[in-house]
Order: C-alpha cells, then sequence, then structure tokens
C-alpha cells in the first residue's frame, strides 16, 4: 500500500510539472514558446514560414514564437478581455487599436526599464527620442516599430491636369494657392470634380502655421519654459476653414452631393477628382499611381513635424503576465535588428513568397498563400525590403524626415481621459450631428453658433480645464 502510494504521488508530481510548464515550452527542447497576439488575419502558408522563423529565434534568442491573429476590427475588444482576464501571454501588438496608455493604466503590460540594458542592440536601432515619447508616465512599457513619423500634408494633383494647364507646383504654399487651378478645371474639364474635401477643415493647411499638437479636441499652445495653454480647437480659426469651404462649394470647386457622401475612395481611385489631399512621404507619388493607377504629382501644404504621440501607434508590448518577460525583449531585439529574420516574418521565404529582383528589393509572389502586408507590425520597418512602388531611397529619406522634423508634444505627458470620459462622448455625439461643417455644403454663419453652444453644454470646458490641470501637474515634477 505504501508503495502504491509513493508511486501516485511521483505520477501526481510528474503531471504537475507538465501542467505548469505547457504554455512555456516548445516540445522537449525546453525552449520556450512565447504568445504574440497580432491584429490581422492568419497566413494560409504561416506554418511554413513560423517553422525558418523559429529555427532562427531558438538559436538567437533561446525562444519560439506563436503568433496568433486576431481579426483587426475585433483585436481591442478581445485584446481588452484576455488582459483583463489576467491570461498568460507574452507579446502583444498596442496603439491604434488596443491603446497603449489604457493597457498601462490597468496594469496589463510590463514595464522594460529594469531590462532594457540588456537590449542593447534594440535601444541603438530604435532612437532615443521615439523610446522617450512612449514613456507613461517617465516609464517603458512598450517598443515603437519605428517607422516614418514625421509628417506633412499635401496637395496631390492629377499629372495629365496639371501639366495640360501649366501648374506650377512651387507657388503652391497652402492649400488655398490651388484655387486658380480649380477655377480652371470647374470651367473646362466637367467629367472631374475639382477637389476632394473629404479632410473637411483639416484640408486647409499652410506650411507657415504653426503647428500644435491636438488630441480630444485640445490644441496645447506654449507659453514659456515648460508652460502651455489649453485652448478648444472649435475656435474662429476652425469656423475661417469652414467659410472657406462653404465659399469653394458656392463656386463649384466641391461636389454638389458632398454632404451625403461619406466615403469617396472609390471614385478617387477611378480619377473622378482633379486634386485630392494626402499625408506625404517619400514615394508617395509612386504609391499611389500603384493604389489608383494614373499618375499625380505633389506640393506640400504643412510644416513637417513629428507628433511625440506618433509612435505609440504601432508598437510591441510585453504582458505584465509574461513568465519569459527577458526573453519576449529579446525577441523584440531581434526583430528590430536581424534583417534577415524580420524579411521573413514580414515576406516569407525567398522563391516561395517573393522573389528578389535586387539586393534590398523584392516582388511578392501572387497567391503564394504569405502575404501579411504587415511589416510596421513586426518591427523597424526601416529594415523591410523594398516593394516596386517605393524609392531606392525611401527609408533614408524617412529616416531623414524624422531626425529633422519639428518635434511637438511634451514628452511622456499622456493625458488620462477618464475624469471626462462622459464629457468626450457628449462632444463626439455633437461634432458628428455637425458634420455637414466637413463637406461645406451649407453656410457655417447657419449652424456655427448652435455649435458652439451644444459643445459648451457638452462640456467641452470641463475637458479644457481637466487637460490644463493635468499638464500643469506634470510639468511640475
Amino acid at each position: 500500500m505504501k508503495k502504491f502510494l509513493c508511486l501516485m504521488l511521483v505520477l501526481l508530481v510528474a503531471v504537475s510539472a507538465v501542467g505548469c510548464g505547457g504554455k512555456e515550452s516548445a516540445g522537449d527542447s525546453g525552449v520556450p514558446s512565447l504568445v504574440w497576439y497580432i491584429p490581422g488575419d492568419s497566413q494560409a502558408d504561416m506554418d511554413t514560414v513560423m517553422t525558418e522563423v523559429n529555427k532562427k529565434l531558438s538559436e538567437k534568442v533561446g525562444a519560439t514564437l506563436d503568433i496568433r491573429f486576431i481579426d483587426a476590427g475585433a483585436f481591442q475588444e478581445k485584446m481588452t478581455m484576455i488582459m483583463a482576464s489576467r491570461e498568460e501571454f507574452d507579446l502583444c501588438f498596442t496603439g491604434y487599436c488596443n491603446p497603449y496608455v489604457d493597457a498601462v493604466r490597468n496594469g496589463a503590460l510590463y514595464c522594460i526599464d529594469d531590462i532594457l540594458d540588456t537590449v542593447p542592440g534594440l535601444t541603438k536601432s530604435v532612437p532615443e527620442f521615439a523610446l522617450e515619447a512612449a514613456k507613461v508616465d517617465g516609464k517603458l512599457y512598450g517598443v515603437p516599430n519605428y517607422q516614418l513619423c514625421a509628417f506633412s500634408d499635401c496637395i496631390v494633383v492629377n499629372k495629365e491636369l496639371a501639366e495640360k494647364y501649366n501648374l506650377d507646383l512651387s507657388t503652391i504654399k497652402q492649400t488655398t494657392d490651388i484655387e486658380p487651378f480649380l477655377k480652371t478645371i470647374k470651367e473646362n474639364e466637367p467629367d472631374y470634380y475639382p477637389i476632394s474635401v473629404n479632410w473637411g477643415t483639416d484640408a486647409i493647411r499652410s506650411v507657415e502655421e504653426k503647428v500644435y499638437p491636438t488630441e480630444h479636441g485640445c490644441r496645447v499652445v506654449e507659453t514659456g519654459k515648460n508652460k502651455y495653454r489649453v485652448e478648444s480647437i472649435y475656435d474662429e480659426k476652425y469656423k475661417e476653414k469652414a467659410d472657406i469651404l462653404h465659399d469653394w462649394f458656392k463656386k463649384g470647386y466641391i461636389r454638389p452631393d458632398s454632404a451625403s457622401v461619406m466615403d469617396d475612395t472609390a471614385e478617387i481611385a477611378a480619377g473622378k477628382y482633379a486634386v485630392i489631399l494626402a499625408n506625404y512621404k517619400p514615394g508617395v507619388e509612386a504609391e499611389l499611381k500603384a493604389k489608383n493607377g494614373y499618375d499625380v504629382v505633389v506640393a506640400n501644404v504643412s510644416p513637417t513635424v513629428f507628433r511625440m504621440t506618433q509612435p505609440l501607434a504601432t508598437m510591441i508590448s510585453i504582458s505584465s503576465t509574461s513568465k519569459n518577460p527577458e526573453k519576449a525583449l529579446k525577441v523584440i531585439e531581434a526583430l528590430n535588428t536581424d534583417k534577415e529574420l524580420y524579411n521573413m516574418l514580414c515576406f516569407g521565404i525567398e522563391g516561395k513568397h517573393y522573389n528578389k529582383v535586387g539586393e534590398n528589393r523584392i516582388e511578392l509572389i501572387e497567391n503564394s498563400g504569405y502575404n501579411p502586408s504587415a511589416s510596421w507590425k513586426f518591427g523597424n520597418q526601416f529594415n523591410a525590403y523594398l516593394l516596386p512602388e517605393q524609392t531606392d531611397d525611401c527609408w533614408e529619406v524617412s529616416e531623414e524626415m524624422n531626425n529633422t522634423a519639428q518635434k511637438i508634444g511634451i514628452p511622456g505627458f499622456v493625458f488620462d481621459s477618464n475624469p471626462v470620459r462622459i464629457q468626450l462622448a457628449q462632444i463626439t455625439s455633437v461634432v458628428d450631428k455637425y458634420n455637414i461643417i466637413r463637406s461645406g455644403a451649407q453656410d457655417p454663419d447657419e449652424y456655427y453658433g448652435k455649435f458652439m453652444k451644444e459643445l459648451e453644454d457638452a462640456g467641452v470646458k470641463d475637458v479644457i480645464k481637466e487637460y490644463q490641470k493635468q499638464l500643469d501637474d506634470y510639468c511640475k515634477q
């Protein structure tokens, strides 16, 4: 009987040990398998790629990856549930979906400050100002997938029409400078809408304007050293821009049904507009041609700025439930420094999923079973192979833009919107109600006063007051 009990005890201990190690081990190797949640669609040939990726990671880091894709539309909701339940996992995408700051505030992410010195390659790959921008209350809980973070806005003109009417792009310094060209199109090209204004009032820009970071309908104005004033963006300047759009509508430069058009992507792709607005980046002309099928020329109409909140849009974070945070951080380092490994995850296996057509340039193989189109989700995008629509110097020019752009924002400060979440929801409803402002279809004089009154009733002053308080408290630290 004693022998039987001893045998049962040994078996129980063995089963318990297997149960505890199930998520951490990969087969019998003892190498931890790290679970990584990413928004997107799983690929048909995922297993083939991950076999090769994990061979390299096992040798390089002593860990493997178990990548789990979740549909992008459901990613935020599902990750919120996963993190709230304290499920054990290791890595996740944080950013535009699965908001990084919210995850930090909820204790779902691991602070990497104490182990950052174990990954010197990572801190060399991602610039210090990007890591500083990613801090919350002075601490780092994720690594930005470094990419083009500096932006300016540009006027995009159908090249055939620009050449036909001798448009001098060097004269375009602000959006309104394009008006004489719009008049020409209106008078001579009945098959074209002169301009798409799906950006609404944001379309009215100038390279000379002083740009301030905005969020939650607020503008932050620097008034002195470490001193700032918070204002509403829905001020008289906002109305001036709405007046310009309405004037263009009356002149016929904006399509007559603009008030009911929520998305004109199809018309843009069909070449129905002479002029559209876009975010500028190196190679944008080639990219738009590949997307829409016609040649364009561009002119910047805003300063080039690096918003300190931009790196927070695409990040990799470590879960606070991870049993292997050091290994997880070394995986992030590898994906930011090992170009072969990173590109394998981005594009698959050479000869099977893509062909090389240059030292750093590839062409994807159609229907290969692997094309996640997500190099910005996996690490430092400046290590990615170039695709046909990208210029040879695309990454060098992008890095130069990041380094030289005007840095705007307050490093380390993140507004906590929870105290005014009700007011923000009410403000969003009011802005949506008066969405006609964006179309130019109605005279602002008829509704601007009502709009401002409803914003005030919704609590816009409460939001400004709370923003100002948090900002002042942060600046005193």
